[in-house]
C-alpha cells in the first residue's frame, strides 16, 4: 500500500505549494482545507483504484486535517484484522508525513492526515491518524 501514499502526495504537491504562503499556521480554515481537498480530488479523478487491493474513494476536509477514505476492494470489513492493518499502515503514513518533502506544508501548518479504511461492504475497519507531532517519534 505504499503506492497509495506516493500517488496522493504527488497529487498534493502543486496544490500545497499554491497555499503555502496564504494560510496561517495557527488554524487552517475548513474553507482552505476544502479547496485543497477539491484540488487533489480533481487531480486524482476520484474514486481511483490505486492497486489490486485499494481504492481511494474520497478526501474529506476538516479543520487542520485531511481525511482519506479507502476501500479494501477484495475484503469484507469483518474479514480484515483491524489491528494488523493499523500496525502496518501507521509507520508508513507517519514516515510519509514526517519525511516526504511534499508534506512540508502539512508539517509547517500542523495539519494532520487521517486514513480511514473500509471493507468492500462499506464496513469501517480502522482509522490511522497522523499529526506532525508524531514526527518526533520516528526512529530509523
Amino acid at each position: 500500500m505504499n503506492k497509495i501514499t506516493k500517488k496522493c502526495i504527488a497529487a498534493l504537491l502543486p496544490t500545497l505549494t499554491l497555499f503555502s504562503t496564504s494560510a496561517q499556521a495557527e488554524n487552517i480554515s475548513i474553507k482552505t482545507m476544502q479547496t485543497i481537498a477539491d484540488q487533489v480530488k480533481k487531480q486524482l479523478n476520484l474514486p481511483k483504484k490505486l492497486d489490486n487491493e485499494t481504492m481511494l474513494i474520497d478526501i474529506v476536509p476538516s479543520t487542520n486535517r485531511l481525511i482519506y477514505h479507502y476501500t479494501l476492494i477484495n475484503y469484507d470489513g469483518a474479514s480484515i484484522d483491524a489491528k494488523v492493518l493499523y500496525d502496518t499502515q501507521k509507520p508508513i503514513v507517519t514516515k510519509n508525513l514526517c519525511e516526504n518533502p511534499a508534506m512540508i506544508y502539512f508539517r509547517d501548518n500542523n495539519i494532520s492526515t487521517e486514513y480511514i479504511y473500509f471493507g468492500k461492504d462499506k464496513a469501517a475497519v480502522t482509522a490511522v491518524l497522523v499529526s506532525p507531532n508524531d514526527c518526533t517519534q520516528i526512529k530509523d
